[in-house]
């Protein structure tokens, strides 16, 4: 539901909504700052001021017009803003490898859009709770993520030129819960052969401690973890 706190007065109700929306706007760009997201502080507050803007504009901007009895959708500038932030939220996702990185983050920014619709439409209590939720979502969320749940990375190693140095490596990673998922080899001027194993493993899985069992293997002469 609508609310307008200071019927009098509109430019002081405006001015309250663009404020409710940059703080909203704030507290969430702050705990996304603390993640160090691609996306942070000034991001999050930028993107709720300007769409609670564009909704203002939308609903009171055009009343003169309205007056006249012509006829003006007011929803498509909502549409027109949810366009826009898709395209933002596009610039935020990138690749690396086999991993699609900042989809979580793009969705908070467009999340934040829609509060500062709110916002603009002066629906306080929808767009707190709504800012709330988001919170919640990414923060303790991501501390309850599942143990089993899995990432994907490369272990690069070089082995001795034996066949059973490769068959007992690929043992050990069974038993460590790692998952190849394919198999790239190089052999070295030494004799030795460079394995480059793209591979799953569970989120739980320290690299650095991985990297140095890996490391006190007897067969194994060199590694990398990527």
């Amino acid at each position: 539901m609508t609310r307008v706190l200071f019927a009098q007065n509109l430019d002081v109700e405006l001015i309250i909504r663009v404020v409710y929306a940059c703080l909203l706007g704030l507290v969430i760009g702050l705990e996304r700052t603390k993640k160090h997201k691609s996306a942070g502080l000034r991001t999050y507050i930028l993107v709720a001021v300007g769409a609670t803007i564009f909704t203002i504009v939308s609903k009171y901007g055009f009343l003169t017009i309205a007056a006249e009895k012509t006829r003006v959708d007011v929803s498509r500038v909502a549409h027109t803003i949810v366009t826009g932030v898709g395209f933002l939220g596009a610039g935020i996702i990138f690749s690396k490898g086999d991993k699609v990185q900042g989809i979580t983050t793009a969705a908070g920014v467009w999340s934040t859009a829609a509060i500062g619709i709110a916002c603009g439409s002066g629906m306080y209590v929808a767009a707190g709770v709504t800012a709330a939720l988001i919170l919640v979502i990414q923060s303790l969320l991501r501390e309850w993520a599942p143990v089993g749940h899995e990432k994907t990375g490369k272990i690069v190693v070089c082995l001795d030129d034996k066949v059973e140095s490769l068959q007992e490596f690929e043992k050990f990673l069974k038993r460590v819960d790692i998952v190849i998922c394919g198999t790239k080899i190089k052999l070295q001027d030494d004799n030795t052969i460079m394995y480059t194993f793209t591979v799953r493993m569970p989120l739980r899985v320290d690299v650095v401690g991985m990297s140095t069992l890996i490391a006190g293997r007897r067969e194994v002469k060199a590694i990398d973890i990527m």
